[in-house]
């Protein structure tokens, strides 16, 4: 509400401000249009001087854009409403409204366009562009419809006409817009200033009123000349607004004298008197305000020279370098605060010192020949080091730049010197220097092939041990030399881990093969990381390699050895699994054979001794069931003669029914025959996870899944039991993840773990197979049977 309240009031006012104005301009543009006709020759009717259209101009440049229809509009009415009044006919009212309205608009839209606002006749290039469109286009556009009002000879009038606008925007227009811009004066020098100007208008009006209207029409022209030294008064102090003011005040003076007969310019015939006013006061104006405006650019040059005198020496104090200036002959003439604190010297210290003095014996020599050398040539030198001696005797590096300043003549003045303190990075850079001195020497001695890069992604350094490794020199291996030794095989991968761990400015590992001395190629693994100055700018990697190609022939040959321990255990538990079958079995089933005929051939009467028979039997019953048990689980006859999927099948039925487990098993039919090696590893996977569901997991549920694509053949063991960490080393687990994994790297397959304590285990077994998949059927194989 407040704020709609406040935009009331602000369009109330612009309202009322808008009808003051308006109000204003229009008894303004009505007395100056009474004051015009005051200055028109009659009956002639001829004005040397029409201030109408002037003032009108020159209200339009100090306001909006916005207001101007309306102000425009209301001065006109005024002039309308003189004419009027003055019995002026109505066909010569229409051409003098539109050559008003041509003359007001030209000038007022050309000099707002061409000053970018209120014009200001600070120069000569201002005041040429202010008389082209002021002075001479408007007055020329607005007179050429205006002569068109009367029925006497038209150029005759178009040149009175012109003469009289131009003169009006000369005199009345500049004098208007420069009392206008002023700000009242505050001080004393201000106070003064305003006396001045009332001395001089008030002695300007007493001696033109005593030319051009005191003595009548006998007055001498010789009392021209005493308006001269006014005229020159105005220029000088007040510049063009004060000279436009002045001939303001001369021309109604003089016109006053034409129209009552009075003053030098009263001896010819009417136009001929007006055609010489005019050109008087014309050519009086011009000179003087081309004088003004060059005594303004002069004062504002000299202004501007004072401010850039006063800020190059606020700059030369308050520098945060160091600045002498420095005679020809090699003495100190000034310096400011922070040289004299570089050097330990107050400036009055300095004052003719001599540049030798503080300047480093060993050093003089070599800045003596720069200082004579710029001497010479009028040049200047940049960047010098030296080392100057401080004060208190302390030897400080500064790197000092010297331009000669030579006068008008050519002849050298002085020198100024910018010295800044370099001390402390003269001390760092001998530090860094001394830092990778002993870099090189632990890197060159460190039993590791070592290397730098810079920000370019390019090699900077290798160490001694790199250069014995590969043979080569460090300017064969520098900058990008060192991928000559990597193998062809290795040298994309290569190259495409290091970019891209460069950019992302993150750590790096990677293994290639690098070329020996001798030809032969070695595995390294290379480990990089990115470098940072102190204040966390990158500078490059560095990084270290180990030869493992030793390791790697140990790492294959365990590996086969382990595969071939694989196959072996699983040869040997196929034949341990025959003989229990085929041997042991049989012999088994033999006593049993035998203890049953025993049995039949007792007599009944011996009822202890074929009891313990009937035990001996059933025990040998038991003992053949559980042979048959471990002979299935050390080699399945189902995985061999009909198939993965019934075998699976057959292991979940079994440990559902021994460990009263419901086991969930899912197989999407697979037409095309699995691989015999490839049925074996997944059913032994299967056997170790479901066997540490049973033992470890304390699930009541489990799911096991074999399903197969285009490319692969997947197993899926899932159980929600108590879960494990995988990342946890448990010292005393078993072999069983490292088994299955081992087993699927036979194969060419992968196995991943997913685990979380109190979550349940989740283990995938995937092996690259060619097959296709039919339609999935599922069976839950619980202790009492399968249930479809």
């Amino acid at each position: 509400m407040e704020l709609a309240l406040s935009r009331s009031s602000w369009h109330l006012g612009s309202r009322f401000n808008t009808a003051i104005m308006v109000c204003l301009v229009g008894a303004l543009s009505y007395a100056v249009s009474e004051l015009g006709g005051a200055l028109v020759l009659r009956p002639q009717m001829l004005s040397p001087l029409w201030p109408g259209c002037v003032l009108l101009v020159s209200v339009l440049l100090l306001v909006p854009r916005g207001r101007w229809p309306i102000l425009i509009a209301v001065g006109i009415a005024a002039f309308i409403f003189y004419d009027l009044q003055h019995d002026v006919p109505i066909r010569a009212i229409g051409w003098l409204v539109l050559a008003d309205v041509i003359e007001i608009l030209t000038a007022a839209l050309c000099l707002s366009y061409s000053f970018k606002g209120v014009p200001r006749l600070n120069s000569v290039k201002a005041l040429a562009r202010y008389s082209l469109f002021a002075v001479i286009l408007a007055p020329a556009a607005g007179v050429l419809v205006g002569a068109l009002a009367t029925r006497g000879d038209y150029w005759t009038t178009w040149r009175t006409g012109f003469l009289s606008e131009a003169l009006g925007f000369l005199t009345l227009m500049p004098a208007i817009l420069g009392w206008a811009g002023k700000r009242p004066a505050e001080d004393q020098k201000g106070r003064a200033n305003s006396f001045e100007a009332a001395a001089l208008l008030a002695a300007l009006t007493l001696f033109g009123f005593l030319t051009f209207v005191g003595f009548g029409k006998s007055s001498p022209p010789e009392l021209l000349y005493s308006l001269l030294p006014f005229l020159l008064w105005a220029a000088l102090r007040f510049g063009s607004t004060g000279v436009s003011t002045s001939m303001v005040v001369i021309a109604l003076l003089s016109i006053w004298g034409v129209v009552h007969g009075r003053g030098p310019f009263t001896d010819q015939e009417p136009v001929d008197n007006v055609l010489s006013l005019q050109l008087f006061l014309l050519l009086a104006t011009a000179p003087f305000m081309v004088l003004a405006v060059i005594v303004d650019e002069r004062k504002r040059a000299e202004e501007e020279l004072r401010e850039s005198e006063a800020k190059f020496r606020s700059v030369f104090q308050d520098a945060g370098i160091g600045v002498a200036i420095v005679s020809p002959e090699g003495r100190f003439l000034a310096g400011n605060e922070a040289f004299s604190k570089f050097i330990g010297y107050t400036e009055e210290e300095l004052t003719g010192r001599t540049v030798q003095s503080i300047t480093h014996p060993e050093d003089w020599p070599m800045f003596s020949q720069r200082l004579n050398q710029a001497l010479a040539t009028g040049g200047s030198f940049q960047g010098v080091e030296e080392r100057c001696l401080h004060k208190n005797g302390q030897v400080l590096c500064g790197e000092c730049s010297a331009s000669l300043i030579r006068d008008i003549h050519g002849k050298p003045q002085y020198f100024v010197a910018e010295v800044l303190d370099i001390t402390a990075r003269k001390r760092a850079e001998q530090t860094l220097r001394e830092s990778e001195e002993r870099f090189r020497l632990v890197a060159n001695k460190a039993p590791v092939l070592i290397w730098m890069s810079g920000t370019d992604k390019l090699c900077t350094f290798f160490n001694q041990c790199w250069l014995d490794f590969t043979g080569r020199s460090m300017d064969q291996e520098l900058r990008d030399g060192w991928a000559a030794g990597v193998h062809s095989d290795d040298l994309a991968r290569c190259l495409g881990i290091y970019s891209s761990a460069f950019d992302a400015r993150v750590d790096f590992e990677m293994e290639y093969r690098l070329r020996r001395f001798d030809g032969k190629y070695r595995w390294i693994v290379d480990y990089g990381v990115p470098r940072f100055e102190s204040d966390g700018v990158f500078c490059g990697y560095i990084g270290s390699c180990v030869d493992i190609t030793d390791r790697k022939l140990a790492a294959e040959s365990l590996e086969e050895l382990s595969g071939r321990l694989i196959t072996a255990q699983d040869q040997e538990r196929t034949r341990i699994a025959r003989e229990l079958h085929d041997d042991f079995s049989q012999r088994l089933a033999l006593q049993g054979i035998g203890l049953a005929q025993l049995w039949k051939k007792m007599p009944e009467s011996e009822v202890a001794e074929r009891a313990k028979v009937q035990e001996l039997l059933k025990g040998i019953q038991e003992i053949s069931s559980d042979m048959h048990s471990l002979s299935h689980q050390l080699h399945s006859s189902k995985l061999e003669h009909v198939g993965l999927a019934p075998a699976l099948m057959g292991l979940c039925e079994e440990l559902s029914s021994r460990f009263k487990i419901e086991i969930a098993f899912t197989d999407h039919a697979i037409s095309q025959r699995i691989p015999k090696d490839v049925g074996l590893c997944l059913f032994r996977i299967a056997q170790e996870a479901l066997g540490n569901v049973v033992k470890h997991s304390g699930a009541k549920q489990a799911q096991a899944e074999l399903c197969g694509t285009r490319n692969e053949i997947r197993l899926r063991i899932v159980d929600a039991g108590f879960g494990f960490d995988p990342e946890f080393q448990n010292e005393n687990a078993g072999l069983g993840l490292i088994s299955m994994r081992e087993r699927l790297r036979l194969i060419g397959g992968r196995l991943s773990v997913q685990s979380a304590p109190m979550r349940g285990t989740e283990i995938l077994a995937e092996v690259p197979l060619a097959v296709s998949a039919d339609e999935p059927r599922v069976k839950l194989i619980t202790a009492g049977g399968i249930k479809s």
